[in-house]
């Protein structure tokens, strides 16, 4: 592991400061999948931006990136996306609205891959080609998925951008 702390070091957070991240990091996730699936029912243009996969990839990239240690990344950003994952369907239930076997083991298998992406995530935001190379696929990988699997949108080159400036900019993360 000596190699990756050459790439970026990690601070050292008190235990109860990172279980009250994770515990932020839950909530925010379970109010955010609670108003994706509203949005969706109710407002079209931002019921489709929030079911794109690029938003919820420019959401964990930032909380990976921002987070103190790669394993605090990986436990954030996991409990991000379970409890974004569980309040959307728990609301499609409550709501008796239409969703896709198909869509949720997607996004079932997204969060279950989330905590090894948000480590190796968290490592972009280091020195050195192999953060180059990180920021770089994140990028090309994010807008891949997403042209693939929802078609282009205008607006996906405003979240690609926002993605960049996160992954590219010089705020300090730790």
């Amino acid at each position: 592991m000596s190699c990756l702390s050459d790439i970026r070091k990690a601070n050292g957070v008190s235990f109860g400061k990172n279980v009250l991240q994770t515990a932020v990091f839950l909530l925010f996730g379970l109010f955010l999948g609670f108003a994706s699936k509203w949005l969706d029912l109710n407002n079209e243009f931002f019921g489709n931006l929030f079911s794109c996969i690029m938003i919820w990839f420019v959401l964990c990239t930032a909380i990976a990136v921002y987070s103190k240690k790669p394993i605090n990344a990986a436990v954030n950003v996991f409990v991000f996306c379970i409890g974004m994952l569980t309040a959307y369907y728990l609301a499609a239930i409550w709501w008796d609205a239409v969703w896709g076997k198909t869509f949720m083991y997607g996004w079932v298998a997204f969060s279950l891959c989330s905590p090894f992406f948000a480590f190796l995530t968290w490592y972009a935001k280091g020195k050195g080609i192999f953060a180059v190379l990180l920021k770089t696929g994140i990028i090309l990988v994010s807008f891949a998925a997403e042209t693939v699997l929802f078609g282009f949108r205008a607006y996906n080159l405003l979240l690609l951008a926002f993605l960049a400036y996160i992954l590219f900019s010089s705020r300090k993360c730790s």
